[in-house]
């Protein structure tokens, strides 16, 4: 039988400022765009910063922001293509995290971010949040704390909540499970259970099935910042690529937005409590900052020199399947489909969630 993880039974209580998490924070203050939606962001990175994270917003869910230019603080220009940054396209709140890869280490000095808003001229808020010195892994790796939050979950699986939660065989297999994938690179450190009642916040059931939804759950972050908050609901159905979880990548580690933290599904924990934990150990590096080795339409890669790509579309149909990238990919934890297989982590990965702004230390 697997042993209860160690959990602290508490209510949602109020955040505080990111520096009592060994965090830094920076209010860059408001930007305005042009009609085109295009603004400029300078920012300052200490020589000593281990990582950082530009963020901006909100702007809402019916816009979409992405970064099209980066200029480092030696002024060199970072490249766009082929997965170059640490940002995806995000609606209402936009994230990018520094640095890219151990071939381009973060760098000190002063940076300049090219943003595009669509939907014409606007102005957003920005900040810049860093970890001024390097973690301390000298007593082994790195750990990241976890604050699993009970959103309606009884729904879908029987006392499934902070007090079942403690004896609930599948829930702590899937717990497990994720501790065992993410033990390359990071140790489970602190693991608390929360219960979020939907009704308290209008979201009906518990269950994601709207853009608004997501935002109104990660909304509600009762953390510092310091924890990953980890909302486990009933059901997700935002995207038949990955129902089981939602959010953005990188998450922010700044509570009340809508990217801080992350949605889990527990729809199919009773049934493949494994696989649900491989789930949420490749949603939560997300959250820290990795992408998959290469999306589903091929479109994107992550610039990681020693992690497979595979661009091998056998059938034609668009998107690049397990099987068609069997050996160059899918066995890696990253990778957009998961699956059994799916459960190795490269140096480089490790190297990457170990510079995250959610890892313990500094």
């Amino acid at each position: 039988m697997i042993a209860a993880l160690a959990a602290l039974l508490s209510g949602c209580a109020g955040g505080t400022k990111a520096a009592e998490s060994g965090l830094q924070s920076v209010d860059l203050g408001s930007f305005t765009s042009d009609a085109d939606g295009d603004l400029t962001v300078p920012f300052s990175v200490p020589a000593s910063a281990q990582s950082a994270l530009l963020h901006c917003g909100p702007y809402g869910l019916d816009r979409t922001g992405q970064v099209v230019s980066l200029r480092d603080g030696s002024g060199s220009a970072l490249p766009m293509t082929g997965g170059g940054i640490r940002a995806d396209a995000a609606a209402d709140h936009l994230a990018l995290l520094l640095p890219v890869s151990p071939d381009l280490p973060l760098a000190g000095g002063d940076w300049e971010a090219g943003l595009r808003i669509s939907g014409g001229q606007l102005t957003v808020s920005c900040g810049l949040l860093y970890r001024p010195v390097a973690v301390d892994a000298s007593g082994g790796l790195p750990t990241v704390d976890l604050h699993v939050i009970f959103v309606g979950a009884e729904g879908a699986v029987s006392d499934l909540n902070a007090t079942g939660a403690t004896v609930n065989a599948p829930f702590q297999q899937a717990m497990e499970e994720l501790r065992l994938r993410w033990s390359p690179a990071l140790a489970l450190g602190e693991v608390r259970y929360s219960d979020l009642y939907p009704e308290d916040i209008g979201l009906g059931d518990g269950s994601i099935r709207s853009a608004e939804d997501l935002a109104l759950l990660l909304r509600s972050d009762p953390d510092d910042g310091r924890t990953l908050p980890l909302f486990a609901v009933p059901s997700i159905s935002l995207s038949p690529d990955d129902p089981g979880a939602a959010g953005g990548a990188p998450a922010l580690p700044q509570p009340g937005t809508s990217r801080s933290g992350l949605a889990l599904s527990v729809a199919e924990l009773e049934s493949d409590p494994a696989g649900v934990g491989r789930a949420w150990a490749r949603e939560g590096l997300r959250a820290m900052g990795l992408f998959y080795p290469v999306e589903a339409d091929g479109s994107t890669e992550d610039p990681l020199s020693d992690t497979p790509v595979c661009q091998n579309d056998i059938d034609g149909d668009g998107l690049l399947s397990a099987g068609e990238c069997a050996g160059s990919g899918a066995e890696n934890l990253m990778w957009w489909s998961g699956g059994s297989a799916a459960t190795a982590l490269s140096g480089d990965q490790a190297w990457v969630v170990q510079q995250s702004l959610w890892v313990q230390g500094g």
